[in-house]
C-alpha cells in the first residue's frame, strides 16, 4: 500500500498568466472563520432507476408511460419527478420525454468487462472471452465506452481504459487469455481433499494402530478447516477489490454496467467438503467409541454471504448494474474426481454449486441486471443484456428523507397489468458529498477524471529521497474566479475541500485523503482576487515506480466540483 503524508501550507495566490501587471500580494487565510456564515448549498439529489419491463414471452415491453408505473421506497409511494423511455437506441418510445431530456452524459453507457482470475479455468475463460468477443463487442454504440479488468487476487487491474474503440478491448482481451488463472489450483485442492476422506478408513475398536487412522482422519478435519479459512480470505480480497472498483466507476455520470465473468465466489467455501467428511468419518466414529473433534457449524462458519450483499449495495448506491457470466468447471473437476465416491454423491454436487452460484445471483438479481451459469452459449444472456441497454425506462425522483446513508428498499410495479415481468435494482443508499467524492477521485486514478469546470491544474513541483521512497510536492492550482465566495463583514470567505490519492503501476492505490481549505479575502482586494489562482502545496510519499497522481476539488458554497490526474515517475 502507497504511504500517503500530506502537508499542508497556507493558500497563496499566485499572479494569472492572464494578469495584464503585477498585483500586490493578499493575504488569503487557510483558518476556519470565527464568524458564522449563515448559508446553506443545497445539493438537490434525483435518483434515477432503470426498469426493464417483458411480457410472459419475454419480449421487451415499450410504450407505457409515466402513469403507468408506481414506484415504492420502503414500501412507500414517491412522485416521479423524471421519466422517460427508450427502445431500440432511440428516444421515440410514446410517454417518453423530448429526446433532450435523454441525450447527454447522464445516459451514457459505462460497460467495465471484469475477468476473474481467481475462480476461472483456462478453458472456462477462454469460452467466454470467445463469447464477448462475438455477442458483446460488435454490438457497443459509438458512444458507449468500455474498458476490461482483471481480478488477481485481492487486486483488480485495468488493462484497457474506457474506449470506443471494440479493437482495444479485443486486443486487451486476447492478452488477459494468456495470464495464468488460479481456477486450476482451487480445482486440484478440492479433488485432494476429496481423494483423502475417500482413501482413509476407520479401524475398529482394538485395532494396534487406531490411535494413528484417528489422528490421520482428524488432520483431514483440520485441513478442511484451513481449506476453507485460505478461501475465504482469497474470496472477500476479491469481493474488496471489486467493491473499491465499484467505487471508482461511480465517479462517471451516467449508466454503469459490469459484465462479470467467473466460476463463482462460493458463499461457503467449504460446506460440501464439511459433510462429505461427516458422512463417512462423523457418526461411524462416535459410533465405534473413537473420540473425533468437529462441529455441524465448522462448514457454515466462513459465509460470504454478508460480503455479497455488501458489494450488491455499493452497487445500488453508486447506480452500477452487474451482469453475471459464472461456469462451475471448477465443480466438475471435483466431480470427476469423485465418480467412485461414496462420500460425494448428487446432494453434495448441488450444494456446492448453489454455493458457487449464490455470489453471481445476488450480484445481478440485487442490482437489476441478469445472470447465467454454465450457459451452452453465453451470447443468450449477452443479447439480453444488450437489450437492456437499449431498451429501458428510466424513473427519477427526489427522496424526502435527508440522507442518513441507510440502504432504502425499492420496488417497482406497473398498475393494473400482473401479466408483465418488471426487473429493476432492489435498493438504493444516500452517497455522502465525502463518498461521492472519493469515487470521483478513484475514478481519476483508474478510468477517466471526467469534467473540469473549475479548471482545476496539479503539477508536481519537487521531490526529496528519503531511503527507498520519495516526498514529492504537488502543487493544486486553481482561479478564484470559479469559486463562490460569500459575503461577511470585513471579508468574503470560500469553502475548498481536496481530495488526493496516487496509484502505482501494479495498482495498488493509497486511501483517499480529504483536505479541508477554508479562503478568505478582505473586501478591498476582492476584485485583485478575483483575476488571481490560488495555489495549494501538499506532499505525497510515494515508491520509485510510475504514479498516477489524482486530485479532486468540491466547492462546497458552489456545490460544484472537479477532477484532474497526472503521471509522475519519482527520481526521473
Amino acid at each position: 500500500m502507497i504511504r500517503h503524508v500530506l502537508v499542508p501550507t497556507l493558500l497563496v495566490l499566485c499572479a494569472s498568466p492572464a494578469a495584464a501587471a503585477p498585483q500586490p500580494p493578499v493575504p488569503a487565510e487557510a483558518a476556519e472563520s470565527r464568524e458564522e456564515t449563515f448559508f446553506e448549498s443545497i445539493d438537490v439529489q434525483v435518483v434515477n432507476v432503470e426498469v426493464y419491463v417483458t411480457g410472459r414471452d419475454g419480449k421487451r415491453v415499450t410504450g407505457l408511460t409515466r402513469d403507468d408505473f408506481e414506484l415504492l421506497e420502503d414500501g412507500r409511494p414517491v412522485e416521479l419527478t423524471n421519466f422517460f423511455a427508450v427502445g431500440g437506441g432511440t428516444q421515440d418510445v410514446p410517454g417518453a420525454e423530448p429526446a433532450a431530456a435523454v441525450a447527454g452524459a447522464d445516459q451514457r453507457l459505462h460497460l467495465a468487462l471484469v475477468l476473474d482470475d481467481l475462480t476461472l479455468t483456462p478453458q472456462s475463460r477462454n469460452r467466454l472471452i470467445q463469447a464477448v468477443e462475438a455477442d458483446v463487442l460488435p454490438h457497443l454504440r459509438a458512444d458507449d465506452r468500455a474498458l476490461v479488468a482483471v481480478v488477481e487476487g485481492g487486486t483488480l487491474r485495468v488493462t484497457q481504459g474506457l474506449t470506443s474503440d471494440p479493437e482495444a478491448l479485443r486486443a486487451a482481451l486476447q492478452t488477459a487469455a494468456l495470464g495464468a488463472p488460479q481456477g486450476l489450483l482451487r480445482v486440484a485442492a478440492k479433488r485432494e481433499l476429496l481423494s483423502r476422506i475417500e482413501s482413509i478408513g476407520l479401524p475398529m475398536p482394538g485395532d494396534p494402530g487406531a490411535a494413528m487412522q484417528v489422528a490421520i482422519v482428524q488432520q483431514v478435519y483440520e485441513d478442511l478447516k484451513s481449506y476453507a479459512a485460505e478461501r475465504a480470505i482469497e474470496s472477500r480480497a476479491g469481493l474488496g477489490a471489486v467493491a473499491d472498483f465499484v467505487a471508482s466507476l461511480s465517479g462517471l455520470p451516467g449508466r454503469k454496467a459490469v459484465l462479470y465473468l467467473g466460476g463463482g465466489l462460493s458463499v461457503r467455501p467449504g460446506e460440501a467438503l464439511f459433510q462429505a467428511w461427516e458422512s463417512k468419518f462423523g457418526a461411524a466414529a462416535r459410533t465405534r467409541g473413537f473420540e473425533i473433534h468437529s462441529s455441524i457449524f465448522d462448514g457454515r462458519r466462513d459465509d460470504l454471504t454478508r460480503e455479497v450483499q455488501d458489494l450488491a449495495d455499493t452497487a445500488n448506491a453508486n447506480r452500477v448494474t452487474f451482469y453475471t457470466a459464472g461456469t462451475t468447471e471448477e465443480l466438475a473437476g471435483v466431480s470427476a474426481a469423485a465418480s467412485f465416491s461414496a462420500s460425494w454423491g448428487s446432494t453434495l454436487e448441488a450444494l456446492e454449486k448453489a454455493n458457487l452460484r449464490a455470489s453471481l445471483d445476488t450480484l445481478a438479481g440485487g442490482t437489476g441486471g441478469l445472470s447465467a451459469v454454465d450457459l451452452p452459449n453465453p451470447g443468450a444472456l449477452f443479447g439480453r443484456m444488450r437489450e437492456d441497454f437499449d431498451v429501458y425506462y428510466s424513473l427519477g425522483y427526489v427522496p424526502e428523507r435527508r440522507r442518513d446513508g441507510k440502504n432504502r428498499k425499492l420496488e417497482v410495479r406497473v398498475r393494473g397489468r400482473q401479466d408483465l415481468q418488471v426487473r429493476s435494482r432492489a435498493g438504493r443508499r444516500d452517497t455522502t458529498n465525502q463518498e461521492r467524492m472519493s469515487g470521483r477521485t478513484l475514478a481519476a486514478l483508474v478510468l477517466d477524471p471526467g469534467a473540469n469546470p473549475l479548471e482545476l491544474a496539479v503539477e508536481c513541483t519537487g521531490e526529496t529521497r528519503d531511503k527507498d521512497q520519495f516526498l514529492v510536492d504537488v502543487l493544486v492550482k486553481f482561479p478564484l474566479a470559479k469559486l463562490v465566495l460569500l459575503p461577511k463583514e470585513s471579508f468574503h470567505e470560500g469553502r475548498v475541500t481536496l481530495y488526493v490519492g496516487a496509484r502505482d503501476s501494479r495498482g495498488r492505490t493509497s486511501p483517499i485523503q480529504a483536505i479541508v481549505v477554508p479562503v478568505r479575502v478582505p473586501n478591498d482586494q476582492l476584485l485583485t482576487v478575483l483575476g488571481q489562482t490560488a495555489a495549494y502545496k501538499t506532499t505525497l510519499r510515494l515508491r520509485d515506480d510510475a504514479h498516477t497522481i489524482a486530485v479532486a476539488m468540491r466547492d462546497e458554497l458552489g456545490n460544484a466540483d472537479a477532477a484532474v490526474a497526472v503521471k509522475h515517475r519519482p527520481g526521473q
